[in-house]
């Protein structure tokens, strides 16, 4: 409720279509996983009102970069998602990379991302994973970057 973005459960059922949709007509499906970086440091230095603050601004940005077709979820703490049906990894780096650029010139702080190409096959969880490996690597490398598993 704090951000006004999907939940967990409209994101299994949104996901589950998605991956559908891709695989029965072989269209493209990519998912980004964002993650503030040092949330917890700004949660400490300016308390938890100024991190709700934070959330509920860069909710607002994920969705002021994203396409009304593209859907934005609070994954859990400080991460979210965004599933980006139709869309192949150049045009969803280019949207992860607006998004990216938004919340680091509008906020105090910057976010690191993982990017993930739906393969035929894939389940919801793998899809989740995959971004996940990928932001990993994102945060390894040295946060407000963008890594993809394609």
């Amino acid at each position: 409720p704090l951000t006004g973005l999907a939940n967990r459960r409209l994101l299994d059922l949104s996901l589950e279509h998605a991956i559908k949709m891709a695989g029965r007509y072989e269209k493209p499906l990519c998912m980004a996983m964002f993650d503030i970086d040092f949330f917890k440091n700004y949660n400490d230095t300016r308390g938890h009102a100024a991190g709700d603050q934070l959330l509920v601004k860069i909710a607002e940005l994920i969705c002021d970069g994203r396409r009304d077709a593209d859907l934005a979820v609070r994954f859990g703490g400080e991460e979210f998602l965004l599933v980006l049906p139709e869309t192949d990894l150049d045009r969803a780096l280019a949207a992860t990379e607006r998004i990216r650029r938004l919340i680091a010139e509008q906020c105090e702080v910057t976010i690191s991302a993982g990017l993930a190409v739906y393969r035929p096959g894939m389940t919801q969880e793998q899809l989740i994973k995959a971004a996940d490996d990928a932001l990993y690597r994102a945060k390894e490398k040295g946060r407000d970057r963008i890594e993809y598993t394609a």
